[in-house]
């Protein structure tokens, strides 16, 4: 990467870190040619979202290198970018950028440490499990949930998953999937069981259904089919 400091090399694996306004310009080393994902994050957005993890700056900070090795945050933003490429709900994608933002600016910015506000009651995540039991099959947002209950959205998912055992967004998930396989129970198609539960497309309701399930809605009907005919 080329930038005011220099030329870098960013090894495969790399975080390449530019702050606002920071002229760059990516390439090759040789004709293997590279490849690589971008995240643009305004940093209005970036400021909200260290704010909700409970950090204190009086303007956001500026990374301290152009490249960094940090397998944890590279994972997580790549994460990211696959659940945006495979049209995951709200709830995740926003789930997953408060995450990754609250890991990359303490490591590799001039951030102190967070705040550590206290746990919320019993009754406010019990409340948000409620809302997400009437509301699994809707793009439910963390700013719903925040409304909901007046936390900051890294707090909430933060004592969310410590009560519950899992992120807000996983439990949405788990619910569509339960319905999806109450419904395949009773026949429904496979098609219109995804958009009744929620899912973008057939395809969607399958990586879920497998993964939760261990089989595709496919498989599982085939298989419930089978032991019905015997």
């Amino acid at each position: 990467m080329g930038c005011a400091r220099g030329t870098e090399l960013a090894p495969a694996g790399s975080l390449i870190l530019v702050n606002p306004g920071q002229v760059h310009e990516n390439g090759a080393v040789d004709d293997g040619g590279f490849a690589y994902r971008t995240l643009y994050v305004p940093p209005p957005l970036a400021n909200r979202c260290l704010v909700d993890a409970g950090f204190c700056f009086a303007q956001l900070p500026e990374f301290r290198e152009a490249i960094a090795s940090d397998h944890e945050i590279f994972s997580s933003l790549r994460r990211l970018h696959l659940a945006v490429e495979t049209s995951e709900p709200p709830l995740r994608l926003q789930t997953l950028l408060t995450h990754a933002l609250a890991l990359l600016f303490p490591r590799h910015a001039e951030l102190s440490p967070p705040r550590d506000p206290p746990s919320p009651s019993r009754s406010k995540i019990d409340l948000v499990r409620e809302y997400l039991d009437a509301h699994f099959s809707q793009k439910v947002s963390l700013d719903d949930l925040c409304r909901l209950t007046g936390l900051s959205a890294f707090h909430l998912v933060r004592s969310f998953r410590d009560q519950v055992g899992l992120p807000p967004c996983q439990y949405q998930l788990q619910r569509r999937v339960l319905h999806a396989l109450s419904r395949l129970r009773q026949g429904m198609p496979i098609g219109q069981t995804a958009y009744e539960a929620g899912f973008a497309d057939q395809s969607h309701l399958n990586r879920h259904f497998k993964r939760f399930v261990g089989v595709t809605p496919g498989e599982f009907r085939a298989r419930r089919n089978t032991v019905q005919d015997g």
